[in-house]
């Protein structure tokens, strides 16, 4: 689990749910939701990132995937299938350097989370646990414990606005073509 460690971290601030004795989920329960949002890339060619010297020769040794949130423990191949290993890795911005340019393109394995998805999906449980809570009004005070639950629903929203789209196709078999 080192790997999804700082992945889970990231999410607890997204939902503004630090750990510790009064945090509103576990790590497991946050790594859960990262798991229905997992993406798996199995030799996804990465993107070469030109780097041009004085007098125009350009070498390549920076690449870079579609999307970030990547695990720390992606695995990197050649053309060939060999194990390449990086000299840098940012596996949040999904970019990896190497010292010298490997054959390329570049081919990575592994898993990338849509933290922003999986933020919504936690605020929305959050949202509907505060459901259950009840506003009060005695001698002309109102306290209004339901507004907790409306601004969590309000910030899932505005999460799931920002998570990764997906597609899949549907074939129909019920049809004569």
């Amino acid at each position: 689990m080192a790997s999804i460690d700082a992945i889970v971290a990231r999410v607890r601030l997204l939902i503004d749910d630090p750990s510790g004795a009064d945090q509103e989920f576990t790590d497991a329960e946050i790594q859960d939701a990262l798991d229905r949002r997992r993406y798996e890339a199995r030799y996804y060619p990465l993107t070469e990132v030109p780097s041009v010297a004085p007098g125009g020769t350009k070498t390549y040794t920076t690449f870079d995937a579609p999307v970030g949130d990547w695990e720390t423990d992606v695995v990197l191949t050649d053309t060939s299938y060999n194990v390449i290993s990086p000299a840098t890795s940012d596996p949040v911005a999904g970019r990896w350097t190497f010292s010298t340019e490997p054959s390329y393109p570049v081919l990575i394995v592994g898993f990338t989370y849509d933290l922003y998805g999986s933020a919504g999906d936690l605020l929305m449980q959050w949202a509907t646990r505060e459901k259950c809570a009840f506003d009060v009004d005695a001698d002309g005070l109102g306290l209004k414990r339901s507004q907790k639950a409306a601004m969590l629903q309000s910030r899932a929203y505005d999460y799931v606005a920002k998570c990764r789209t997906r597609s899949s196709s549907l074939v129909r078999t019920d049809e004569v073509t």
